[in-house]
């Protein structure tokens, strides 16, 4: 398939996805305070529960969660701020979001233990639930996430802004810095499964060829090489994690674009938890 027609065939796939979601329930649960978008699709332990990436709603797992709930209880939610949730009342940082997930769980009645599966910022958001609610996640999941370390690599060679925002209650980029810091205090819970789908093609991708397109192309494959390296640091220093890397997808758009990868990725997490407890 060439380049234009390859990436007409991913925007219908996108947006025959989310077509496809249009046909979803939702209820909005007290988090503390503002009420959240909330999606809760099967039956079966573990839960698995979705954090979506910074910004985004709930719809950028396209069908993920809709698979997943043929093997379990899948969840799926909106931040306070984000999609159809109300705006948050505390600043966007890991722990706050941590703490209002958690509380939306319990009074949309969902029995941990948790299957934690976060795409890009929401990787960081699942690794500070996991190390605030240890003995109710049994799994973790974490798609191409943003990497302390890699964060900072990129700061450095002038890929991400280096000023320091103001962490508000409507802001998740400029609570960043406090997130990171979170995250990096965060031990992962012992003997859990852990998973990291790391992504290697680069972000830009665009059918045209251009100088510009070619240099931006360049810079994102190194570092693309740099963030495999901190994944795989994080990955190492974890008894039983799993690194996979996939060349097929880009990192904003895997769940429409190898989604049957991140969910063959959750079931195989659903399948040890549930053999362990045997």
């Amino acid at each position: 398939m060439n380049k234009p027609l390859g990436g007409l065939a991913a925007g219908l796939t996108i947006a025959a996805a989310l077509l496809a979601m249009q046909t979803e329930t939702f209820s909005w649960i007290d988090s503390g305070g503002p009420k959240l978008r909330v999606s809760v699709a099967g039956n079966g332990s573990p839960a698995v529960v979705f954090d979506a990436g910074g910004g985004g709603s709930l719809k950028l797992w396209g069908k993920v969660p809709a698979e997943v709930s043929r093997h379990t209880k899948a969840v799926s939610y909106d931040r306070a701020g984000n999609g159809m949730s109300d705006q948050a009342a505390n600043p966007r940082d890991a722990r706050h979001i941590a703490t209002e997930l958690h509380a939306i769980l319990q009074n949309a009645d969902v029995a941990p233990p948790y299957i934690l599966v976060g795409h890009s910022l929401g990787g960081l958001h699942a690794r500070v639930f996991a190390a605030m609610y240890p003995k109710e996640v049994t799994g973790l999941v974490l798609v191409d996430p943003t990497q302390e370390q890699s964060q900072e690599w990129a700061m450095e060679h002038g890929l991400a802004a280096a000023g320091q925002r103001e962490c508000t209650n409507d802001n998740e980029v400029g609570c960043l810095a406090e997130t990171l810091a979170q995250a990096e205090e965060s031990l992962v819970p012992p003997n859990i499964p852990v998973f990291l789908i790391h992504v290697m093609f680069p972000w830009g991708r665009n059918p045209f060829a251009s100088r510009a397109l070619n240099n931006l192309r360049r810079t994102q494959t190194e570092r693309l090489s740099v963030s495999l390296k901190f994944h795989k640091a994080f990955v190492d220093q974890i008894p039983g994690a799993k690194l996979i890397i996939t060349e097929k997808s880009s990192h904003s758009f895997i769940n429409f674009e190898e989604p049957e990868l991140v969910v063959r990725t959750i079931v195989e997490a659903i399948e040890i938890v549930r053999t362990n407890r045997q």
